[in-house]
């Protein structure tokens, strides 16, 4: 098992992603809550800008979960051993992890501005 744990870390984190990006489409939350949802203070500064980091967010996670499933394909031809292997994992899904939030946080600066 731990011979294909860096593609094995992609695809599960990338499965994960997708749900909640999934979950946060279809069932955003309608107020501002602490258990989920998109929350950063950009998004919690209105009602309109939690609504809308709602809709974008839920896109945009599902959008890097798909990049990171297929980040693993390369991976499974990429062997400079087990160690490097998996931080070479890692460090695409820390990278990845980030993708939606510089995009989302964009999205508002965009449609918002500095209100």
């Amino acid at each position: 098992m731990t011979e294909h744990l860096h593609i094995v870390l992609p695809l599960a984190i990338g499965a994960i992603f997708y749900m909640t990006g999934y979950h946060i489409t279809k069932n955003p939350p309608k107020s501002k809550n602490a258990i989920y949802g998109y929350k950063t203070p950009a998004s919690m500064k209105s009602k309109a800008r939690w609504d809308y980091a709602q809709k974008i967010a839920g896109v945009k996670i599902k959008s890097a979960a798909m990049l990171m499933m297929l980040a693993a394909i390369p991976l499974y031809f990429f062997d400079q051993g087990e160690t490097v292997n998996v931080l070479v994992s890692a460090g695409l899904i820390l990278i990845i992890t980030f993708i939606p939030i510089f995009q989302t946080e964009a999205a508002l600066s965009e449609k918002f501005g500095d209100e």
